[in-house]
């Protein structure tokens, strides 16, 4: 095996096996709106990756109080209490297109909106949601799915 193959083979690993780095989410937490829109975009933009970025990825399973201090405190919280479980949504509203969002789609309307989902505290993926509440059956959620606005976090 060559050493670049080793090198790629070794950092694949390292995004995958590791917990995330604070500092690569500082940008996150910056009082600079555009800083923070970019760091969003950079690691929820999954445009360049096929399926979630690594850095989305990391974040599973950590906690709400892990994802603050990643993130920052959420602008919006939606919660779903269902069955014993409580779903939390955080929403990051971010007044600033990324700088490389589409400038065409943002003049359209479109808005970066980043958001973390949580099963009883911990970050989870949408699709465990999905699959866990058989969702892909509704062309429109029930109401007993619809997230009411609102919730502590963490």
């Amino acid at each position: 095996m060559s050493r670049v193959m080793i090198f790629l083979l070794c950092a694949v690993i390292s995004i995958v096996t590791a917990s995330p780095d604070p500092t690569e989410y500082a940008g996150c937490r910056s009082p600079d709106p555009q800083v923070r829109a970019d760091a969003f975009y950079d690691i929820f933009n999954a445009d360049d990756y096929d399926g979630p970025t690594p850095w989305a990825e990391a974040l599973e399973g950590l906690s709400t109080h892990e994802i603050l201090v990643l993130l920052g405190a959420p602008d919006r919280v939606s919660t779903l209490h269902y069955e014993g479980v409580t779903w939390r949504y955080a929403h990051y509203e971010l007044p600033l297109r990324p700088i490389r969002a589409s400038a065409e789609a943002y003049a359209q309307g479109w808005r970066f909106t980043p958001a973390v989902l949580f099963r009883n505290e911990e970050a989870v993926n949408f699709q465990r949601m999905y699959e866990e509440l058989d969702l892909k059956f509704y062309s429109m959620l029930p109401k007993r799915f619809r997230f009411k606005p609102g919730g502590t976090f963490p």
